[in-house]
């Protein structure tokens, strides 16, 4: 039943993920439930929406939450959408209706729009807040003496004076909007007219188009959304309570011949000639208000404010801009039909909206029908977001758009070149009605404030010119927001994770271990992340790792669904602690037995055998001719396979041997797919989908392929296996520890495979792997390669190596480390478990997660090695040339589940490297750079490529 409701759900979202991604329109791909949130910056999303505008053209596709959306970034595209009637619509954005409720001017329907819009425009008109008003002489000088109040007000504090302008500004440019839209002038003590300010503002920063509540509305049931929504629902109340007062004022019933002086008259005066009542409203009055008094006085203030800092922190500029003025006004005040005499003036203005775009998302529109215009097509149903930053702060339109510079806005003549670029009220049919009335507001303040006064910062300190968004978008938290919170109280420190996914979907797929390396650039040497499921701790220090996986409390292996799959919890890597103290001390004692110690009183048999495999390798090919070019790959496995095969399984591999060539091809296989940082590792529910159940065939089908040849070696050996007092390879050793009473729990047949299984990938596998990248090293850096023979042949006089003549060839040991460095094999390293709670340095490890070395980043941190990416042998000698070891390096990992055969891969290494130096010259084939990036599976391997092998 489990199994089908999963199988269910995971078909579910892969075809929502399929088809919502399908669009007429170029764009991200969005996860099901959330769309791009989870990208979206929650402090600029503008920056984040500008990004993709780049990157995907002048209008593109995305989905945020439920809510599908159009994206228009281009100035002539917008204008032509905004003009279609099919785009005159909002959309149904739950945080909208809130706070209008479909009613006002801004967010109603299309049917009451046009007839408010009508209403609003002629009310203007009358009030001379229009280009062509009779009365515009009037309002300009009512205007101007609510400016000459402020700065008479400012003049009484003293001659040098130091205020937030948005203090003393609030009063005055309220009073402009109050009295024209309310009737009312404010006093400066009318408590009523500070709550509504107070509670405005409140809106203004909390009513973000982008809100999360907008596009994921079923967040309003969580205890953190029910409280802001109950607030923002009661602050919106307040409003209209504040401005219930100013109507009620208006107690006596209104003629037909009544002549209107303010927006709450004219109303009223609509209504009583016969206004359609489901329009003309006292709840629609409200909201009109509400629409009005916001669009006059946040907006407009948030445009003087930035005008303000713009000319404080721009000395020039006021200083032009106040000559300009005074030049051209002599001393009389404005009008606004002399604003086309002050170009640098506009200009000013203009490049202010610009580079502070006050909307920067724009108001959204909706389409209720198919949209098309040029070639073209937004779906019906989708919000069209105009993206004004982006508009404003174009590349190709704009030269350096960042940088403040009126004069893009002048001609060659020194005259305002007007551009259609420039759209801080929007565009289309339903562009801001109060356009002409916030344009008198500013000119006519800012004249007066450069004729009165010289602006500047507080103190000579740069101002701050990061915005803070009238509207902008929300932290996103959805359906997990407890999931979220409570999760993230779990240390180290380390980024957010989304639920289910964790971080697997930043998570680079070829190259894991360097994302995971700029995390712990960021977060540190031990930082937390969720991949999946699967709680993680990454450690990329080389001495907390050690003090780390010292403990006993860290000795486990977490349960990674692949590595179970190609384990089955058996062997010696992946098998629990039980049967791994037993395994390891088994394993620990037939190698010394066979000389891979040390202080082995047969070492120089097992040095003798690799050398001859070693020399069979060069005399492979030197048959092949002089100057001979090849993959090494393809010759090498022979003969390193040959060394493994002889002391594990007791059999030496002729180079036709079939059961040998497929066993390591299977293993090959299993390096690449069986990655540590694989998804179905951390989200195994994976396997369901076709995709991942491929993957888990082919993992299942090579393991049962492996298992099956190593059978073969077993079988034999069971066969001739006659002395059971002695053994000569690692199957007899099992088979005589068994016959001896070896618990059965652990000797069997099973777990038999599964430790010829990792011994054998780890002397065969990881020792190819690591070869190789020499053999490329070598050859892309000749001079090293020279000084390596040179060092071989003077140290060992034409003898062959012996493991104690190594501490002699400080050169070579620094190269092999060097190479050991810069290109880790196993880069995530081997995960481990912490079985309790682990303490180590002040951190805390909790009980139940996966602890992973990251050692890519030990090796290659900026902080230890000075410019790791550059491969420096030379790093690794002290100023006597001698080798000088690092703590540093972790190869092999570290701790009491490190590698057992460390000292096996070591003797293969430098008994076949010094073979090669001392038998051929490698060079890169026909001189071409070598590609050192490497495929990145359970291992780091080169890439397949041919080397030149010359005949010394």
């Amino acid at each position: 039943m489990i199994l089908a409701a999963l199988v269910i759900l995971v078909s579910i979202i892969v075809l929502y993920i399929y088809y919502d991604n399908r669009n007429h329109l170029p764009g991200p791909w969005n996860l099901p439930i959330i769309g791009y949130l989870h990208k979206l910056d929650p402090v600029s999303p503008h920056l984040t929406l500008t990004k993709l505008a780049q990157k995907y053209g002048p209008i593109f596709r995305i989905k945020l939450g439920l809510v599908n959306i159009a994206v228009v970034s281009e100035a002539k595209l917008l204008n032509k959408i905004l003009l279609k009637d099919e785009t005159l619509g909002r959309p149904p954005l739950f945080m909208m209706h809130v706070m209008f409720r479909g009613k006002g001017l801004a967010y109603t329907p299309f049917s009451l729009w046009k007839d408010q819009r009508k209403f609003t425009s002629n009310f203007l008109k009358l009030v001379g807040a229009t280009k062509f008003s009779a009365v515009r002489k009037e309002l300009e000088d009512f205007i101007t003496n609510y400016a000459e109040d402020f700065v008479d007000h400012v003049k009484t504090q003293g001659n040098h004076v130091t205020l937030d302008p948005s203090e003393a500004l609030v009063h005055y440019i309220s009073n402009v909007v109050g009295t024209l839209i309310l009737g009312k002038s404010f006093s400066r003590d009318d408590e009523n007219r500070k709550s509504l300010m107070h509670n405005l503002e409140i809106i203004m920063h909390g009513a973000q188009v982008g809100g999360t509540l907008n596009f994921l509305p079923f967040l309003r049931f969580l205890p953190k959304y029910r409280k802001t929504l109950t607030t923002f629902s009661e602050t919106v109340d307040k409003v209209r309570e504040c401005l219930t007062v100013y109507i009620n004022e208006y107690e006596k019933p209104i003629s037909n011949d009544f002549s209107a002086t303010n927006l709450i008259e004219a109303f009223l005066l609509q209504r009583s000639k016969g206004g359609p009542p489901e329009i003309y409203n006292m709840d629609q009055l409200i909201y009109l208000l509400f629409d009005m008094f916001i669009a006059g006085t946040e907006t407009t203030l948030s445009s003087l404010k930035w005008l303000i800092l713009y000319l404080a922190q721009y000395q020039d500029v006021q200083d032009k801009l106040r000559k300009e003025v005074v030049e051209v006004l002599h001393g009389k005040t404005l009008e606004m039909s002399d604003v086309p005499k002050l170009p640098y003036m506009q200009a000013v203005l203009t490049e202010v909206s610009r580079i502070r775009t006050l909307v920067p998302l724009g108001f959204p529109h909706f389409a209720d029908k198919d949209v098309y215009v040029d070639d073209v097509k937004i779906d019906k149903g989708q919000m069209i977001m105009p993206l004004l930053w982006a508009i404003h702060m174009d590349p190709k339109v704009w030269h350096q758009p960042e940088e403040f510079c009126p004069e893009r806005f002048l001609d060659d003549e020194k005259k305002f070149a007007f551009s259609e670029l420039i759209l801080p009220f929007q565009s289309g049919k339903r562009m801001c009605v109060g356009y002409d009335l916030a344009k008198m507001m500013m000119y006519l303040f800012v004249v007066v404030l450069v004729k009165n006064f010289k602006v500047e910062p507080c103190e000579s300190s740069p101002i701050d010119f990061s915005e803070m968004l009238v509207v902008g978008l929300v932290t996103l938290v959805f359906i997990f927001v407890l999931y979220i919170y409570y999760d993230h109280q779990k240390y180290p420190p380390g980024p957010w994770n989304l639920p289910i996914i964790g971080y697997l979907h930043k998570l680079d797929p070829v190259s894991p271990n360097l994302t995971l390396t700029k995390l712990a650039q960021k977060y540190g040497p031990i930082f937390r992340i969720k991949l999946g499921l699967v709680n993680v701790v990454v450690i990329s220090e080389a001495k907390l790792l050690k003090k780390i996986l010292l403990k006993d409390e860290s000795l486990g292996r977490p349960p990674l669904f692949m590595l179970r799959v190609i384990s089955s919890g058996k062997g010696l890597a992946y098998s629990p602690l039980s049967v791994w103290k037993d395994q390891r001390k088994f394993t620990s004692n037939f190698l010394r037995s066979v000389g891979i110690t040390k202080f082995s009183p047969v070492k120089k048999d097992l040095e003798d055998l690799i050398t001859h495999y070693a020399d069979q390798f060069a005399d492979y090919i030197s048959t092949q001719g002089n100057r001979v070019t090849l993959d090494p790959s393809d010759v090498l496995v022979q003969y390193v396979s040959n060394v493994a095969g002889t002391l594990i399984l007791g059999k030496f591999f002729s180079s036709d041997d079939e059961v040998r060539k497929n066993l390591m091809h299977n293993l090959e296989t299993i390096v690449f797919e069986g990655q540590l940082g694989g998804a179905l590792n951390f989200l195994p529910f994976l396997r369901f989908l076709p995709k991942y159940r491929k993957t888990l065939t082919t993992v299942s089908d090579t393991m049962h392929k492996i298992r099956k040849s190593l059978a073969v070696y077993i079988n034999e050996c069971e066969k001739t296996y006659a002395n059971h007092d002695s053994a000569t390879n690692f199957i007899e050793a099992f088979l005589l520890q068994r016959s001896k009473g070896g618990p059965p729990e652990i000797y069997n047949l099973d777990q038999l495979m599964h430790l010829l299984f990792d011994v054998f990938t780890g002397s065969t596998e990881t020792t190819l792997s690591s070869l190789k990248w020499t053999i490329l090293y070598l050859a892309q850096y000749q001079d090293v390669q020279r000084k390596v023979r040179q060092e071989v042949l003077e140290v060992l006089h034409g003898k062959t190596l012996e493991m104690s003549d190594v501490p002699k060839l400080s050169y070579t040991q620094a190269v092999l480390t060097e190479i050991s460095r810069i290109r880790t094999i196993v880069p995530l390293g081997f995960p481990h478990y912490a079985d309790e709670d682990i303490y180590v340095d002040d951190v805390k490890i909790r009980k139940g997660t996966t602890i992973m070395p990251l050692l890519w980043a030990i090796h290659m941190d900026p902080k230890v090695w000075d410019q790791p990416e550059e491969f420096r042998p030379e790093r690794f000698l002290d100023d006597e040339k001698k080798f000088a070891a690092s703590e540093s390096i972790l190869p092999f990992q570290c701790g009491k589940r490190m590698c057992v055969g460390d000292e096996l891969a070591r003797m293969i290494i430098y008994i076949f490297v010094v073979g090669l130096v001392k038998n051929f010259k490698l060079e890169p084939y026909e001189s071409s750079p070598i590609d050192f990036s490497g495929v990145c599976g359970l291992a780091l391997v080169p890439k397949p490529q041919k080397i030149v092998f010359v005949k010394i």
